[in-house]
């Protein structure tokens, strides 16, 4: 399913990703998305692999007090698109030629599309010569909140059943730290 498409690269692991406020086009907004879900963004060198970890949602119309009466007039009809939803993104790994990277070595660019993983994606994914890998653990538990962190390993859950017992550690480990 699309998310929408990349508007910030802020660093390289980290993406904004604007959102369609309404469902259209087969697009899912920002509020049907939960924090530590996978999505895969098509770069022009391969796929980036991500973690939503965050969703912000703006509202245009609260600048307009701020700005002189005239300007206000000419701003409004320039205002239609008033409201605006984003996601932030943290990358994770590649996907190249249908291997997968738990190290960045490319990032996307502005106007890639963003989807959301499916299961069996998010499994090709984890798997690296026919064991689960979570290589890239560390740097996420480093970089984002406890829950978030809990929240992915429980999506990888879903979509690996076979590796629960592995996940489950794995989430104890990242409730232990928080």
């Amino acid at each position: 399913m699309k998310i929408g498409s990349i508007v910030q690269v802020r660093t390289y692991t980290e993406y904004l990703v604007k959102t369609p406020v309404d469902r259209s086009d087969g697009y899912v907004t920002a509020s049907g998305i939960p924090p530590g879900t996978y999505v895969m963004i098509n770069a022009r060198e391969g796929k980036v692999i991500g973690i939503v970890t965050n969703v912000l949602h703006n509202v245009k119309e609260d600048y307009l007090p701020y700005l002189p009466e005239g300007k206000q007039e000419v701003f409004l009809p320039y205002a239609t698109d008033y409201r605006s939803s984003y996601l932030i993104v943290l990358g994770i790994g590649n996907l190249v030629d249908g291997k997968p990277s738990h190290e960045l070595s490319f990032t996307p660019g502005i106007n890639d599309l963003v989807e959301m993983m499916a299961a069996e994606d998010i499994r090709a994914f984890h798997l690296q010569d026919g064991r689960a890998s979570f290589a890239y653990y560390r740097r996420l538990q480093r970089s984002v909140d406890p829950a978030i962190v809990a929240s992915a390993i429980d999506c990888a859950a879903r979509a690996m059943p076979d590796c629960a017992p592995m996940l489950r550690a794995l989430k104890k480990l990242a409730e232990r730290d928080a």
